[in-house]
């Protein structure tokens, strides 16, 4: 199977270790897997590298508040989309945290773009582990 796993943080950060495992466990079951973060540190271009069966793609993040970090989100979220049309026979989009504004719009775009291409989405909203779950 093809995977995109979406996550929010940046790379070595919070829900970032949950998802690397998750995304080595598939690939060693031999799914090809897209994992997107940030990056650690605060870069304006992205970063690609390939491990086994999953391509990293550390997205960049200049800005924490403020219009800055909402162009960001956006534009990040843009290019996730636009990545995700390129994948030939995706079959499931994993978001985690879709509170992230870049997470939810990429979701909800991939939702409409799902009518026409194939795949499943699963949204894991993790923010709420150790409060009774939603």
């Amino acid at each position: 199977m093809k995977i995109i796993i979406l996550n929010h943080n940046r790379k070595e950060i919070g829900t970032y270790h949950r998802c690397n495992g998750f995304a080595r466990q598939l690939a060693n079951k031999d799914h090809f897997v897209h994992f997107f973060c940030l990056r650690r540190e605060r870069k304006k271009w992205l970063s690609k590298r390939i491990e086994n069966n999953i391509i990293f793609i550390e997205l960049p993040w200049y800005s924490n508040n403020g219009l800055l970090a909402t162009f960001e989100h956006f534009f990040r979220g843009v290019y996730i989309v636009l990545y995700g049309l390129q994948i030939k026979d995706l079959n499931v989009v994993h978001a985690f945290n879709v509170a992230s504004p870049m997470i939810a719009f990429s979701t909800m775009m991939l939702y409409v773009i799902k009518k026409f291409k194939k795949f499943k989405i699963v949204v894991d909203w993790d923010d709420v582990w150790g409060r009774g779950g939603l």
